[in-house]
C-alpha cells in the first residue's frame, strides 16, 4: 500500500512539475514562447526525473 501511495505522489509530482506553468510569464515584455517552451519542457522533465529517482531509490533502500 505504501508503495502505491508513493508511486501516486511521484507521478503526480511529475505531472505538476512538467505541466504547471508560471501564469505571470505571459505579461513579461520579453516573453519568448520558444525559450519558455524549451525551458519548461526540458528542464522540468530533467528535474522531475531527478527527484523521482531520488525518492524511488531512497524508498527502495538502494541508497
Amino acid at each position: 500500500v505504501t508503495l502505491v501511495i508513493m508511486w501516486f505522489f511521484v507521478i503526480m509530482g511529475y505531472l505538476f512539475i512538467i505541466f504547471a506553468g508560471n501564469g505571470l510569464r505571459r505579461y513579461d515584455p520579453d516573453y519568448d514562447r520558444f525559450h519558455v517552451a524549451v525551458y519548461s519542457g526540458v528542464h522540468r522533465l530533467v528535474f522531475a526525473m531527478a527527484v523521482g529517482w531520488l525518492v524511488l531509490t531512497t524508498e527502495a533502500g538502494c541508497n
